[in-house]
């Protein structure tokens, strides 16, 4: 899922119960999923707007989203997976970069995707969250960087579609 601006269309996404449905169903029977951002966003419990309006997410990351009225990160990053997902584990580095104006609070479980470095914050933070075939993060990645994290990915897909194929033929 990709990122964007899911702020903008709030009633229509939290309206959408069957697409919610689906999206749930799917990652709970196996299904890799990705979100960076805006889906990040989405997949959280709820979203709230400046004016203090709740809108519901998908549910699936135990945490809220709090919509703010100044960047709440900007830059590039390093970001190391604090345990293993469907990208890769620790120790692997990946780049990519963070520019969102929301805070993710509340998050019930402990579950962070990454460490990070660069970008506004303090060095180390953790961000994102991790759980099973999900992983969901504000991080825009450059797969081109790291690209082992994305045949983990494709690896991850093609088990869950049963497609036998091994990652070389890709």
């Amino acid at each position: 899922m990709g990122g964007g601006f899911p702020e903008q269309f709030l009633p229509a996404l939290a309206a959408n119960q069957s697409m919610k449905e689906q999206i749930r169903f799917a990652c709970r029977n196996g299904m890799p999923v990705y979100a960076e951002c805006g889906g990040l966003m989405y997949l959280c419990q709820s979203i709230c707007t400046l004016s203090g309006e709740q809108f519901s997410g998908v549910g699936l990351v135990p945490a809220r989203v709090q919509m703010g009225n100044r960047l709440a990160a900007l830059g590039y990053v390093r970001a190391r997976p604090v345990q293993p997902g469907i990208l890769g584990g620790p120790g692997m580095e990946l780049k990519g970069h963070e520019f969102h104006w929301s805070t993710m609070e509340d998050l019930a479980e402990q579950a962070p995707a990454y460490s990070l470095s660069g970008g506004r914050g303090r060095e180390g933070r953790t961000e994102g969250y991790v759980k099973d075939n999900l992983l969901a993060s504000y991080v825009h990645l450059h797969f081109r960087y790291n690209q082992e994290a994305a045949r983990n990915f494709l690896a991850a897909c093609a088990n869950y579609k049963g497609c036998g194929r091994r990652i070389n033929e890709w």
